[in-house]
């Protein structure tokens, strides 16, 4: 509420200054937006975090909070970095590793227990840091990739930090619950003007969205490690591995999606283009919300499953196999079936059309009303 309470307070200041200094996020082939938009909303929220984290401090031991809180703003600061002077790739990638190491390091948190997955538990330091490298980072930058559309990057971390933290909560990690409900609190404000404002829009921009995904590598590591003690939770076969990947299903397999067919047509992973998930939703004529709803659904979806084979008594491997089987088939198969009825202008695209027609919801009267309530707030 504290942190919810101050991100409201001080977003019409933040985007004050975005304004006067000139940090815009500026159209282009790739943008989907027709204006410069600021792109200081993850300062916005990240103020609204440090307050809620710093009054958690008193509650929980502040070195798990402090620690989680100095990783996500030293990655806040290289977003914005980025968002302002556009540092390389390459230099971006190696921060990150950096960043993860030290989090790894400090705060004893790794990919070390496959909680029974595959019949494996703890695995050696000389497995899990190079795993959890590998993963904190590729966790980072699906993230950060699907900051793409309003309400898309935002909104998935509202649901994020809503299902991690009633976990953590439920396993007895409270300063990790605090963590995920503080956030939760603070985006929310951001996610309401993101997706309603007109003259109060913000994006996220880098800053927020590594900010976001180094708070999520966080979650999957203190859900996963072997330090944290969840063995009634094991003893009801709760498969931690694929819940976890249940979450984090549609930016990671997108993520790997798109990052495979750049490699496969000579391109660097890290180059910028149009084949995201959520762009083929805007190519079949989805609005930005209609398409951040759909995208958003199919991730809940997946959880939904996860849960249902976890409570239907499915081992932990099939509770896995059900997250691959429904993942990749949301995010590869639709993809590749929409993309091939959009080249071949089919009956079926047409009745894909037809219902992207609905989600377009900008001009109708209650929305238009909700946008000057939105806007009015911030004047």
């Amino acid at each position: 509420m504290v942190a919810f309470l101050v991100v409201s307070l001080t977003y019409p200041i933040v985007l004050k200054l975005a304004r006067r200094w000139g940090i815009y996020d500026n159209p282009n082939i790739r943008k989907n937006q027709k204006d410069p938009v600021p792109v200081f909303g993850g300062v916005a929220s990240f103020i609204g975090i440090l307050v809620g984290i710093t009054i958690g401090e008193f509650f929980f031991d502040p070195t798990l909070l402090s620690l989680t809180l100095a990783s996500m703003t030293i990655m806040l600061v290289i977003g914005v970095w980025d968002d302002v002077k556009d540092i390389s790739p390459v230099l971006r990638f190696l921060i990150e590793m950096a960043v993860v190491y030290l989090f790894m390091m400090m705060g004893g948190r790794y990919i070390d227990d496959f909680h029974g997955l595959w019949g494996v538990d703890q695995i050696t330091l000389f497995k899990a840091i190079p795993l959890s490298l590998l993963a904190g980072v590729g966790i980072i930058n699906a993230t950060n990739l699907i900051d793409g559309i309003n309400g898309y990057c935002s909104g998935f971390c509202i649901m994020s930090c809503a299902l991690f933290g009633t976990f953590f909560i439920c396993t007895g990690n409270l300063p990790m619950g605090c963590i995920a409900f503080i956030c939760l609190g603070a985006i929310l404000p951001f996610f309401i003007h993101n997706v309603f404002g007109k003259k109060s829009l913000m994006f996220l921009g880098d800053g927020g969205s590594l900010m976001m995904g180094m708070l999520m590598t966080a979650f999957v590591f203190n859900a996963i490690t072997s330090v944290i003690d969840i063995d009634w939770f094991l003893e009801d076969g709760f498969g931690v591995v694929p819940f976890t990947l249940a979450v984090m299903s549609i930016p990671v397999f997108d993520t790997l999606r798109v990052m495979m067919g750049r490699i496969l047509n000579n391109r660097s992973p890290f180059s910028p283009d149009r084949t995201h998930l959520h762009h083929v939703f805007l190519d079949l004529g989805f609005s930005h919300v209609g398409t951040t709803l759909s995208i958003l659904a199919m991730n809940f979806f997946i959880v939904v499953l996860w849960f249902l084979a976890w409570k239907l008594g499915l081992s932990v491997d099939v509770q896995l196999y059900v997250v691959l089987a429904f993942g990749v088939l949301c995010v590869w198969g639709f993809y590749y079936f929409a993309k091939r009825h959009i080249n071949r202008n089919t009956r079926t695209l047409r009745f894909l059309q037809s219902i992207a027609k609905y989600s377009h919801f900008e001009n109708k009267p209650f929305w238009i009303a909700l946008q000057r309530i939105v806007d009015r707030s911030v004047v």
